[in-house]
């Protein structure tokens, strides 16, 4: 043998018995996959159901997970996937952070993926926000497939005034009202969360 590629080439079948033994998969390609995953409105391909799946059980022990794969594989809706997943038919609330070139398309992809989500961009914080533009936290809305500036907004100066504890209170408030009436309980009416 003259090189590793020989080496792994001559001994692939050993060493991926190996690797099995010490690594054991959390999700093998013969389990079931996570329940959740009929729910969302696109559907998964085998390969993303099975990260999916994989990645929401290794998150219930530990604290982070990566999902690593190549352009255009679907980390993005595996994330939201997971998200499902771990909610488990409850009422959540993500943070994503992302660069902020990809913004738009993680809140187009969360409506068009999880089933009555609601998106939130915190735009334009640095330097005190330019009122000719979107600044705050602001919500946004499909519309036409394209992503657009409508719902709930609460520009810096509020945010100020209300400080960390009363923002993250306005927030589960307003969300709590307008959750869609099916996951509140029967006796509750859908609300509107006011602009």
């Amino acid at each position: 043998m003259e090189s590793t590629f020989d080496y792994l080439r001559a001994h692939a079948v050993e060493l991926g018995t190996r690797i099995l033994e010490t690594y054991p998969p959390l999700q093998g390609t013969r389990d079931p996959v996570a329940p959740r995953i009929a729910t969302l409105l696109r559907k998964a391909l085998p390969a993303q159901a099975l990260a999916i799946t994989g990645t929401a059980k290794y998150l219930l022990k530990a604290k982070a997970a990566r999902i690593v794969a190549e352009c255009g594989a679907g980390k993005t809706y595996m994330a939201l996937g997971t998200i499902q997943v771990l909610a488990d038919g409850r009422p959540s609330a993500t943070l994503v952070m992302c660069p902020s070139h990809i913004t738009h398309k993680w809140a187009r992809e969360a409506l068009l993926t999880v089933p009555h989500a609601r998106t939130f961009l915190i735009e334009d914080m640095r330097n005190g926000g330019d009122p000719k533009r979107p600044h705050g936290i602001c919500e946004v809305k499909l519309h036409k497939g394209r992503i657009v500036y409508e719902g709930m907004r609460l520009s810096l100066a509020e945010l100020r005034r209300m400080g960390p504890q009363g923002v993250a209170q306005t927030f589960a408030l307003r969300l709590r009202f307008s959750l869609p009436a099916r996951t509140r309980g029967s006796s509750a009416t859908t609300g509107t969360t006011p602009t």
